[in-house]
């Protein structure tokens, strides 16, 4: 029996420009997003580390030149678009409408009081 593996969050949109990724250690990378598998793990091209400190009150940034970027999903905290951002749709909320949030708000609300 084949498993059919399908994308948790789709990257396409994401495929071929310039991307932010902040990893799991703390480090944040920026470069062109190339190439990704069904579990997001990522290449990167022209990938650049960046690396921010506050001096005297001002923010300085510092970027390493790190060239062509693998890096494993698991190590991956957040990617998003290097210029701006972009709204998705909750995939929690799908199956959820607003009375349904209304009423589940209102039971809280009275546990509380009760």
């Amino acid at each position: 029996m084949q498993a059919i593996s399908r994308n948790i969050i789709d990257l396409e949109p994401y495929m071929q420009q310039k991307v932010v990724v902040n990893l799991k250690n703390g480090d944040m990378l920026e470069g062109k997003l190339v190439s990704y598998d069904p579990i997001q793990n990522c290449v990167l091209k022209d990938t650049d580390k960046i690396e921010s400190e506050i001096i005297d009150g001002e923010i300085i940034e510092t970027r390493t030149a790190l060239n062509t970027t693998i890096l494993r999903s698991l190590a991956i905290l957040t990617l998003m678009p290097a210029e701006g951002f972009a709204e998705i749709e909750n995939p929690y909320m799908q199956h959820c409408n607003e009375e349904d949030v209304d009423e589940e708000e209102n039971q809280t609300q009275e546990e509380v009081v009760e």
